[in-house]
């Protein structure tokens, strides 16, 4: 798998391109962009898009996706 960051701002956004990986995933791009709400609370919105159709690739990548940033979200 390849990819290559397209956008990196810091304490603000980071995202990937994929560009050698499994066919569904070749179109795609992800990332983080970061947002502070008045209480001071910072939200994370992750993406993840590009998709050229929601087959089972898409399906099973989303639940891997919702796994990944569940753990990450117990861990912070």
């Amino acid at each position: 798998m390849v990819c290559e960051v397209v956008e990196c701002k810091e304490n603000t956004s980071f995202h990937i391109k994929m560009t050698k990986s499994d066919k569904d995933w070749n179109p795609t791009t992800f990332g983080f962009d970061l947002f502070e709400k008045d209480d001071g609370v910072t939200w994370v919105h992750f993406f993840h898009t590009g998709w050229i159709e929601e087959n089972d690739h898409f399906k099973h990548s989303s639940y891997c996706w919702a796994l990944l940033l569940n753990g990450l979200k117990k861990i912070c």
